[in-house]
């Protein structure tokens, strides 16, 4: 049998954003179910934007519809060039 330990930041790969982080009274992570994050998801992708380019909501409504309650995937394309030389 062997076991390792692994630790790292929770701002590590995938992201959760708690409304306790920005609503007075907002949920903390521990006060969400499994069952909150089982969602529709729309992937909308926008790889030709320009470097610093602001996303905002008629961004991304132009792109794919959103529906109330839904979660939402961006994917800029910028992964494919993260570990380019030019970038460090």
């Amino acid at each position: 049998f062997f076991a390792s330990q692994v630790s790292f930041s929770t701002i590590s790969g995938t992201y959760l954003e708690a409304g306790s982080h920005i609503l007075e009274n907002g949920k903390t992570l521990d006060q969400y179910s499994v069952s909150d994050f089982i969602k529709p998801v729309s992937i909308i992708r926008l790889p030709q934007q320009e470097p610093k380019t602001l996303i905002t909501a008629d961004l991304l409504e132009a792109k794919t519809p959103l529906h109330a309650g839904d979660a939402v995937i961006i994917d800029t394309g910028w992964a494919a060039i993260l570990n380019l030389e030019n970038l460090r």
